[in-house]
């Protein structure tokens, strides 16, 4: 593996994994069954890096998310499920997406999560400008560690919460003027987010989160967050 062009072994390998996640997981699973499968799902994406020119960088970028542990689980699980979406759809270079992963948000506090747990139409003016800023402080966190991401990583870091129908920040872009690499990332972030079980905040399974995705985009009802070309790829 490496290099940029995943083989077919390791193609088919992780499109088995991620559908294994959709389908044995229907059931009620168990935290340790959890664990196991992102456990896999890293030492496939820990294999991918290792023997390429990036895996220096990819240590030098875990060993800063450790030192926050509160993000640096949730910056895992980003980092993982982009790069195995990567892989599986073909649609970004793997590493670009395992890097911009691990740092998409670096300048995040914990207040910043807080408030992406809630509606967006609750919040007030102050709310919405604490919100928006952590995307330009990651970049300048990124800057000032010197840390040289390819662009590909960077552009899908500060792109990663616009959306397709234009609702995003920090520059409420739409359509194609969103790099794939971010409308993966902003899939992975919301995907982790939704079904990760956070105090008030309304829980999802793996299974029911994708088949609420397929219904918006049968239907086509509703606000459009992600590329729907994009996203019929991830759900296939």
């Amino acid at each position: 593996g490496g290099g940029g062009v995943p083989s077919e072994k390791l193609i088919h390998s992780v499109r088995e994994l991620l559908n294994g996640v959709v389908t044995e997981l229907e059931r009620e699973g168990t935290f340790a069954e959890g664990r196991a499968v992102m456990t896999q799902a890293s030492e496939i994406v820990g294999q991918y890096i290792k023997p390429t020119g990036s895996s220096s960088v990819y240590d030098r970028i875990l060993a800063l998310s450790d030192e926050q542990a509160d993000a640096y689980c949730h910056s895992m699980n980003v980092s993982t499920i982009a790069t195995l979406l990567a892989i599986g759809t073909g649609l970004a270079n793997p590493e670009h997406m395992a890097l911009a992963g691990l740092l998409h948000d670096a300048g995040a506090s914990k207040e910043d999560a807080d408030l992406e747990a809630k509606d967006p139409a609750t919040l007030n003016f102050e709310e919405r400008v604490r919100l928006y800023k952590h995307v330009p402080e990651t970049l300048e966190i990124i800057r000032k560690k010197k840390i040289l991401l390819p662009t590909q990583s960077t552009r899908a870091i500060s792109e990663h919460h616009e959306r397709f129908d234009g609702s995003g920040y920090p520059d409420s872009k739409q359509g194609a003027k969103i790099c794939k690499e971010a409308v993966l990332l902003a899939i992975a972030d919301t995907l982790d987010r939704a079904t990760s079980t956070v105090p008030g905040r309304t829980w999802q399974s793996i299974p029911g989160w994708v088949k609420l995705q397929r219904q918006k985009l049968a239907s086509g009802a509703g606000p459009i967050e992600f590329d729907p070309e994009v996203l019929k790829k991830v759900l296939a």
